[in-house]
């Protein structure tokens, strides 16, 4: 578990950053807490997903493997394989002067959401420290991680949401 900073960098020169807390429990559990100004909650316990807008008290639902297939997203929860995923390739976005290591990886089945990722990698650890996502408009979402400890006791309810009576609730599903 560990703290994340998310910067959205749009082709129109735009940029929204989020903070937050995230925490992982392989295969296929994580809880995303974002905090205000943009507060959101996305959790899944490794089959369904649920994020959780709290100024519209609202909660979308979908299968996870609905928005995982293939994406980094499953390599983070455990569940894909970035070589079976992936192919590398050369830079052709020139990645952050940070002390990382980082590789450019295409999808090798397309996703209609992502060109191609950058992960920084610390040299020493091995750890992804920044996930940078690329779209086919050539919008960079990038994702940076502090903090992080493994071998934390995480209880397996933090990785479910309850919906309370009365919540909007939206149903997404592979139908």
């Amino acid at each position: 578990q560990g703290r994340f900073t998310q910067i959205d960098h749009q082709t129109d020169g735009r940029r929204v950053q989020a903070t937050g807390s995230v925490a992982y429990l392989k295969p296929g559990r994580m809880r995303w807490e974002y905090q205000p100004p943009n507060e959101q909650l996305l959790v899944t316990d490794g089959k369904t997903v649920w994020l959780y807008d709290p100024i519209l008290d609202n909660v979308t639902v979908q299968p996870l493997d609905q928005l995982t297939q293939g994406t980094p997203l499953a390599f983070l929860l455990g569940a894909g394989n970035l070589q079976q995923d992936f192919t590398c390739r050369g830079f052709t976005r020139e990645v952050p002067k940070d002390g990382l290591d980082y590789v450019e990886l295409v999808p090798k089945h397309a996703i209609p959401t992502l060109a191609f990722i950058q992960l920084g990698v610390q040299h020493r650890s091995g750890r992804i420290a920044v996930l940078r996502m690329v779209d086919g408009q050539g919008n960079l979402r990038e994702v940076r991680f502090s903090d992080l400890h493994t071998d934390v006791p995480l209880k397996a309810e933090a990785f479910t949401f309850d919906v309370r009576p009365g919540m909007e609730v939206i149903r997404k599903d592979n139908g």
